[in-house]
């Protein structure tokens, strides 16, 4: 890595603060006034921690938004198996949205995107201006933007412990390049985000696929040359989950929002606000 090159971090806020809440789900966190904080406290652990690892000099947090996306309105069972957010995290979202503040850290939110557009759409911008970037975020399905400018922070099993991804990992742990994981996810599905997949593919079967044909276009391209009978039958059958699958699964990198780096710089936070907080 060039050490030369500005750095440009981008946190996905909604997934640092519910592992943050799960991390404390069996004994919770509170003020002496009631007020529950284990997401709060979950997430500014790993805000502190990506900041002493990444060194940025930008830095900005995503949020999901409350409106249904694109995605919904292609597949209603879009991630329709997921709870409704805890009663007691809705007031932690509005404290965790205050700390960021008062950290003088921009939020990017848009009405019917998730998180993972505009992760995808700012980290897209910035490799283009020339930054490395750092995408904070567990899910998998952000592999796909991996490249020599773009890597993956994984937040690992404990609140101050992270997972660098990068473009030799993802091979070293996948077996196929970072953008393959669209055709890889069309495939096999994810279950977190209810994307069907092709019913009785699993990653063992997937693999080999997409290792010798490239892409989901490429393998129904050549059927005829898939060896096992089985595997084509099941390939037919879910034809047109299988492309659905594919379109649910890649980030929209052309999200239509104006980032203004200028106020992405990392910057001293406001102390005074933050001690009043804490």
């Amino acid at each position: 890595m060039k050490e030369n090159k500005k750095k440009f971090v981008i946190i996905d806020a909604m997934a640092l603060a519910y592992k943050g809440y799960y991390a404390f789900i069996s004994r919770p966190l509170m003020t002496s006034k009631g007020e529950p904080t284990s997401a709060v406290y979950g997430f500014v652990s790993q805000l502190l921690k990506i900041i002493e690892d990444t060194k940025p000099d930008y830095i900005a947090v995503a949020f999901d938004s409350k409106e249904k996306t694109f995605r919904h309105e292609k597949y209603e069972n879009y991630k329709s198996s997921r709870e409704e957010m805890p009663e007691d995290m809705i007031q932690q979202i509005s404290r965790i949205k205050e700390i960021i503040e008062a950290f003088k850290i921009p939020i990017y939110i848009l009405p019917g995107y998730e998180a993972d557009d505009l992760i995808g759409t700012a980290v897209k911008k910035a490799s283009k201006s020339g930054f490395i970037c750092y995408a904070i975020t567990p899910d998998k399905d952000f592999i796909q933007l991996v490249s020599e400018n773009v890597k993956l922070v994984k937040p690992g099993k404990t609140t101050d412990e992270i997972v660098i991804i990068d473009e030799d990992k993802v091979r070293e742990e996948y077996g196929f390049e970072p953008k393959q994981m669209i055709d890889y996810l069309a495939l096999v599905g994810d279950s977190s985000d209810d994307i069907p997949g092709v019913a009785g593919i699993g990653p063992k079967t997937a693999l080999p696929l997409i290792q010798k044909f490239k892409s989901l276009e490429n393998i129904y391209k050549n059927l005829d040359k898939i060896e096992k009978q089985s595997i084509v039958n099941k390939l037919l059958e879910s034809k047109e989950n299988a492309f659905l699958s594919k379109e649910l699964a890649t980030i929209n990198t052309e999200v239509p929002f104006e980032i203004n780096f200028e106020e992405a710089i990392f910057q001293k936070p406001d102390l005074e606000k933050l001690l009043k907080i804490f």
